[in-house]
């Protein structure tokens, strides 16, 4: 494993421990911000999308083991918001911020949608109403407004260039 994937799952731990421990003290009532998803967003803007869906995995898995909830939900529904982003940043450039915005905020809503839906089904008591997708478009674009402020941050920590180039037409020897 190479230096950059070890600070990548680092720093993905570090966000993880930080979504789960300081960041739900600053919650408004159900709605939290979530710093994972903006994460694998960045992720997903910054390298290819093969590495991206290892780490979208590796954090749902992490996420199903420490809350406890019904193991692999989390890990589907990120795998699913990881391909949607796919097809989003394939469209568009991905350095332009508006698409990392809109990217983002897709990616977000539509990750938990399909959270929301598996956990319909394999809880009985849980039901998907307006209040479902109401709380989704909030959370959604909170994080997504969050993209201006963290992704500056995330490449900072990391140190890393965009290893794609979108629009290149020739290699340099």
């Amino acid at each position: 494993m190479s230096r950059v994937n070890w600070k990548i799952l680092l720093a993905m731990v570090v966000v993880l421990w930080f979504q789960m421990g300081v960041l739900s003290l600053f919650s408004f009532g159900t709605i939290i911000f979530d710093f994972s998803l903006l994460y694998l967003a960045f992720l997903s803007f910054t390298f290819e999308y093969r590495r991206v869906l290892i780490f979208a995995f590796v954090a749902g898995c992490l996420k199903d083991l420490l809350t406890g909830a019904f193991f692999g939900l989390e890990t589907v529904s990120l795998i699913c918001g990881t391909l949607l982003l796919r097809q989003i940043i394939a469209q568009f450039d991905r350095r332009d911020e508006w698409v990392q915005g809109w990217g983002t905020f897709l990616f977000a809503f539509f990750t938990l949608l399909v959270h929301a839906g598996l956990l319909a089904l394999v809880q009985e008591r849980y039901v998907l109403n307006v209040s479902t997708w109401f709380k989704s478009v909030l959370i959604a674009g909170g994080t997504s407004v969050l993209v201006i402020f963290i992704f500056p941050i995330f490449k900072r920590l990391l140190e890393t260039q965009s290893a794609l180039k979108q629009y290149e037409l020739f290699k340099a020897n």
